[in-house]
């Protein structure tokens, strides 16, 4: 037995070419009624069955839009035919071919199912028209009704689907009955189920003053006065809640987002929203903001130390640059023998206090200028000078520190060392004095930490517009991990002697001021090159 037919397959099968079966076993009948089909002009494939058994064979084989059955079959009558068919969910129309004085039987056929009868002494082209014309219209606008049902049906059930699965809570409510339907969501969002619903008529639901019951005191006028507003106003139902959550009546953070619906005269019938549960965004910003409000009193804090830290580090710099300076000044005067002549010894002893005494002048300046570059007081002059000159100057000042230690100090690149004249020259544009001081505190360094060998000072200006400064010694070498730190502040490679930690962090922020950079290559044991680089475009 085929499958019922598809009911969306005759939606569109109105005018088309017919199938029709006839089960008839009189062959004058049947060509009776293949004569009328031809005079009514109705265009068709007309197959016919003597019998009931022949009948079920060509219906498990074939659609047909219309079938035409005789009452008395030779096998079974056309009853059972109707009763079969109909048992098997096959709804195509049946027309029952009746002979004269068989009304009452046609209309028992018509209780079991049959669509509609037609006796054998009416058949005419005009009858058969309109009776096919109508069994089909007639079982096709029950198909069209079948289908919207069938649709409609979907419908709801994706609906209650959405309803049901939505991670929002959703309310409906009818207004004109008052009754709030809540879907399963709404339900946990204010602890209850629906035991905890009044049963009405139409089924368990909440009263709407139930429902605004489950606002917070606080909130509950102004949530009616928001739905008022938009029922006469029609202004957007869109509000930010609590919700009492039973039975703790614990609050939950919602959002509450409605719109009406409305007849063609504009009055409110129904009204249908979401509820957004956003407590744990708002317990999530509670905390943000607790610790904003902690990170900005840290800042605070910190600020507020920072400033006593550059205000201490102001005053002692100070307070000790004043008595090292006199100091200096007091110390160059005993050695010149202002008051009187020293002994060799003394003389020795007053060299040593001015050296002890300069390095630690050294040191307060240079920390004095670290604390101007993090109050961002650090102002600088920048001209244009002769990047040449100042290496030579700083050279010659150092020669002789070098030669105590008994090491040479080799220039290369400029007039000393048989360099071009144009290397003689070479020109830069920034703080001449800063850069002299970069300078005279790498030259010093390789000097104070290589022992034997020797250390050389290169100048080049093979890449355009730049000018590539290296001083290289023979020390004892830099590890590679104190390599990556050694231009920060307060850090010193291990293998380093003395010294604050702030003379190479110093230099990278004045190079780093004019637009070059500063680099270290080392190896233990094999000494360092310490390579500056800055802009010679003027």
């Amino acid at each position: 037995m085929p499958e019922p037919p598809n009911l969306a397959a005759y939606v569109s099968a109105m005018d088309e070419h017919l199938q029709i079966l006839v089960v008839d076993d009189d062959e004058v009948d049947r060509m009776t009624l293949r004569r009328a089909l031809r005079q009514a002009n109705i265009t068709a494939d007309l197959q016919e069955a003597e019998d009931y058994a022949t009948a079920r064979l060509a219906l498990s084989e074939t659609r047909y839009d219309c079938i035409f059955v005789d009452y008395r079959l030779p096998d079974k009558n056309g009853m059972a035919l109707v009763q079969d068919l109909r048992a098997a969910g096959i709804e195509t129309p049946l027309v029952i071919l009746t002979g004269q004085g068989d009304d009452q039987t046609a209309v028992e056929l018509m209780k079991a199912g049959a669509s509609d009868y037609l006796s054998k002494d009416r058949l005419s082209a005009k009858t058969l028209a309109q009776i096919l014309h109508n069994v089909i219209r007639l079982y096709r606008a029950e198909v069209d009704a079948a289908l919207a049902n069938q649709r409609l049906r979907e419908s709801e059930e994706r609906y209650r689907f959405v309803l049901e699965g939505a991670n929002d809570g959703i309310w409906d409510w009818d207004i004109d009955r008052d009754q709030v339907y809540f879907n399963e969501r709404l339900f946990r969002i204010v602890g209850l189920s629906r035991d905890d619903m009044r049963e009405s008529d139409a089924g368990g639901c909440f009263s709407f003053e139930e429902f605004c019951e489950l606002v917070c005191p606080e909130d509950r006028d102004r949530f009616k006065e928001t739905i008022n507003t938009h029922l006469k106003r029609r202004k957007p139902f869109d509000i930010e809640l609590q919700l009492q959550r039973r039975p703790q009546y614990v609050r939950r953070y919602c959002i509450v987002r409605a719109k009406a619906q409305r007849t063609p005269t504009g009055r409110p019938v129904r009204m249908a929203g979401v509820v957004i549960d956003i407590t744990e965004r708002k317990r999530a910003e509670e905390r943000l903001a607790q610790q904003n409000d902690l990170l900005r009193r840290t800042i605070e804090e910190r600020d507020q130390i920072a400033s006593q830290r550059e205000d201490f580090v102001s005053r002692l710099t100070h307070d000790l640059r004043t008595p090292l300076v006199a100091a200096d000044r007091m110390l160059a005067l005993i050695k010149s023998g202002t008051f009187g002549q020293i002994s060799d010894a003394l003389h020795q002893a007053v060299e040593v206090m001015i050296t002890s005494n300069q390095n630690l002048l050294s040191m307060v300046n240079t920390l004095l200028e670290v604390y101007r570059y993090e109050a961002g007081r650090k102002s600088f002059t920048f001209s244009p000078f002769n990047f040449s000159a100042l290496l030579r100057e700083v050279v010659k000042e150092l020669t002789s520190l070098a030669g105590e230690k008994q090491l040479p100090l080799v220039l290369e690149g400029v007039a000393q060392a048989g360099a071009s004249e144009e290397l003689d020259k070479v020109m830069v544009r920034g703080d001449r004095l800063e850069v002299r001081r970069v300078v005279t505190n790498l030259i010093g360094n390789a000097i104070k930490f290589t022992d034997q060998g020797q250390v050389t000072v290169y100048l080049r200006t093979d890449r355009p517009n730049w000018i590539t400064l290296q001083v290289k010694d023979t020390g004892s070498g830099i590890a590679q991990e104190d390599q990556e730190l050694i231009f920060d502040r307060f850090r010193q490679s291990k293998d380093r002697r003395g010294g604050s930690g702030l003379g190479l962090y110093l230099s990278r922020r004045i190079i780093e001021e004019h637009g070059g950079t500063i680099a270290v290559t080392s190896a233990l044991t094999e000494g360092s090159c310490f390579t500056i680089m800055l802009p010679s475009n003027l």
